[in-house]
C-alpha cells in the first residue's frame, strides 16, 4: 500500500488542509490510520476515499485533528501522534 497515494487522495478535497497516513502494528496485523485537519467531517473523508481507492487502501481509523503535530523540521511528531 502506498501511503502517499492515500494522503494525496485525501488532499484532493479542498476542505482537507493537511493529511497524514501511518501504519500501526496491532494484535491483528498492520492497520492504516489517517489523520487530517480541515473543515470536513470524517464520514465525508471516508466516502471520498472509497470513491477513488480500492478497499484495502481505505484507512481503518480516520481522525480529524485541529492541526497535524509536526516537528520543527516539518515531519510528523510521533511522540504527540501516539499520545
Amino acid at each position: 500500500v502506498e501511503i502517499g497515494e492515500i494522503e494525496l487522495k485525501m488532499m484532493d478535497n479542498p476542505k482537507v488542509e493537511q493529511a497524514v497516513v501511518t501504519v500501526r502494528s496491532g494484535s491483528y496485523g498492520d492497520v492504516l490510520c489517517a489523520y487530517y485537519s480541515g473543515e470536513i467531517e470524517v464520514n465525508l473523508v471516508r466516502e471520498s476515499l472509497k470513491s477513488g481507492l480500492p478497499d484495502h487502501m481505505i484507512p481503518s481509523h480516520i481522525m480529524k485533528l485541529m492541526r497535524i503535530p509536526l516537528t520543527p523540521s516539518g515531519s510528523l511528531n510521533i511522540r504527540l501522534h501516539y499520545r
